[in-house]
């Protein structure tokens, strides 16, 4: 993950499993101004920061850079945030995505979610 306001939003856009055109049509603006403030071409103006603190339940401070903690509750990100399509999609610390098709782990992460949800 770049340590960035764009790098920060989409990686916290990867936790929601929200897309640019759904962020854009919840945040009032435009897909092309969410495609702006990812790739660092245009910084948010506070309305738009007030926004995305609200529909990603995201702290402001983390999306700043001011702190490391996101606060995203453990509870707001369920299973079913993470599965697509009989697989898992699980967001790396870099930003990459990664599919899980194998079928025992799949079955190992059924198992770790249910021990942790």
């Amino acid at each position: 993950m770049e340590d960035n306001f764009g790098g920060r939003l989409s990686y916290v856009m990867g936790l929601r499993g929200m897309k640019q055109k759904e962020l854009a049509q919840k945040a009032d603006v435009t897909e092309a101004t969410i495609s702006r403030y990812v790739n660092n071409k245009r910084s948010p103006d506070i309305d738009f920061i007030r926004a995305v603190v609200k529909i990603l339940d995201v702290s402001a401070d983390y999306l700043l850079g001011f702190s490391e903690n996101t606060h995203i509750n453990k509870s707001a990100v369920s299973v079913s945030d993470v599965v697509r399509a009989d697989k898992y999609s699980l967001m790396r610390n870099d930003g990459t995505c990664i599919a899980i098709k194998d079928e025992r782990q799949i079955t190992a992460l059924d198992d770790f979610f249910k021990m942790v949800l």
